[in-house]
C-alpha cells in the first residue's frame, strides 16, 4: 500500500508541481499582503523636506512629535519624506530621474506639505499649482506669521503669498547647519487641508 501511495505522489508532482508551487506562492503572497495591510498603519498627511541636511532619525522624531504630542493621534501615520534631492540650477545625473518623481507625485496628489530651499520653491511656484496662502491662511494666521510671508510670482507673473520661511524653525530640528533659505508651501491639490493647517500651528509654536 506504502509503495502504491508513494508512487502517487511522485506521479502527482510530477505532473503538477508547478501548478502545486504556483498555489503554494499564491498563498505565501497573499497571506503576505494581507500582514502588510493590517501592520501598517494608514498614511494620511505627506510633507517632503527637499535638499534637506536632516536625518532620517530627525525627521521621525518631528514627526512623532507632531503626531502624538500635538495632535494625540497615534492610530494612523504621518510621513516627512527627506529623500527627494535635485538642483534646478545645476542638475547633477539622477537629478532629471528625481525631479520627474516630484512632478508625478505632486499630480498624484501625495504631497500635502512641501519644504524646500527657496530657489526650488521659486521654481516651482511659478509653474503653477500652489496655494496663494494669502486665501489659504485666515487673518489672525497671517498676523503671526507676517514677518515669515514669502512673496512669490505664480504663473501669471503676479506676485502672492506662496510660501512660509521657516528656516529657523526647520534648521532647528536637524544637527546640520545650513546657509540656505527654506520655505513651506501648499500644493493646490491637498487633500489634507486640516492637517496642514495644524501642521503649521505646531511650526509657529516652534518658531
Amino acid at each position: 500500500m506504502k509503495k502504491f501511495y508513494s508512487k502517487d505522489v511522485e506521479h502527482i508532482w510530477e505532473y503538477y508541481k508547478l501548478h502545486i508551487l504556483a498555489v503554494i506562492g499564491g498563498i505565501i503572497l497573499t497571506v503576505m499582503v494581507i500582514h502588510s495591510v493590517v501592520e501598517k498603519p494608514d498614511v494620511i498627511w505627506n510633507a517632503f523636506y527637499i535638499n534637506n541636511l536632516m536625518t532620517d532619525a530627525e525627521s521621525q522624531m518631528l514627526m512623532k512629535d507632531f503626531q502624538k504630542n500635538f495632535l494625540g493621534d497615534e492610530n494612523h501615520y504621518y510621513s516627512f519624506d527627506t529623500n527627494l534631492t535635485f538642483s534646478i540650477n545645476q542638475p547633477a545625473y539622477g537629478d532629471h530621474e528625481q525631479m520627474a518623481k516630484f512632478t508625478m507625485l505632486i499630480a498624484a496628489k501625495e504631497i500635502d506639505f512641501l519644504v524646500a530651499d527657496d530657489i526650488t520653491i521659486e521654481h516651482y511656484v511659478s509653474l503653477g499649482g500652489f496655494h496663494d496662502l494669502n486665501v489659504f491662511l485666515s487673518n489672525e494666521e497671517k498676523q503671526k506669521w507676517d514677518e515669515n510671508l514669502v512673496y512669490l510670482e505664480g504663473a501669471d507673473g503676479i506676485e502672492r503669498i506662496y510660501g512660509l520661511n521657516i528656516t529657523d524653525i526647520i534648521t532647528s530640528f536637524q544637527s546640520e547647519f545650513t546657509e540656505n533659505e527654506f520655505i513651506a508651501s501648499i500644493p493646490i491639490n491637498s487633500e489634507n487641508e486640516e492637517i496642514t493647517r495644524q501642521f503649521i500651528d505646531y511650526l509657529y509654536l516652534n518658531k
